[in-house]
């Protein structure tokens, strides 16, 4: 596994802790100089997504925090509508096929289940994806993340 030594603004949208907690070590086990933040609910995501430029977003689909179930899928929806230079990885546990087929034709998004989560094929994509959003000229420097009040 190659270590990237360039600093990437990474957030991961997860409401599990636990898995939060897989996947930051995951990024910093590749990404020596990332900056990553955690956002555990929907409001919180769109804050951090809303007031910072991301290089990469890893996203939970299920994300429980108003009542509604599937708010993760609302960020995704977003996300493709405003932000499609982002690359986006999500890993969920929810592999209902409505929602998950049409995410492998999308250009910058890659899916892992949770079930069958491969740390080193994960860390691989994750590497792929700050590659390539890094050549990028205008995507060079990251920019510092807000804090989130």
């Amino acid at each position: 596994m190659n270590t990237n030594n360039y600093s990437s603004n990474i957030l991961i949208i997860e409401d599990d802790a636990d898995w939060s907690m897989t996947i930051k070590l995951c990024v910093d086990n590749i990404c020596s100089c990332a900056h990553v933040e955690i956002a555990e609910n929907f409001s919180e995501a769109f804050f951090y997504i809303e007031n910072n430029i991301f290089d990469l977003i890893i996203l939970d689909i299920r994300l429980y925090d108003t009542g509604e179930t599937f708010e993760g899928i609302h960020i995704f929806n977003y996300l493709q509508e405003n932000k499609q230079d982002v690359p986006v990885v999500i890993v969920s546990a929810h592999a209902r096929t409505e929602y998950i087929s049409d995410i492998f034709e999308i250009k910058n998004v890659r899916y892992f289940s949770k079930q069958r989560f491969d740390a080193v094929e994960f860390q691989n994509v994750v590497n792929s994806l700050l590659a390539k959003k890094i050549t990028l000229p205008e995507k060079k420097d990251a920019q510092p993340v807000n804090e989130l009040e």
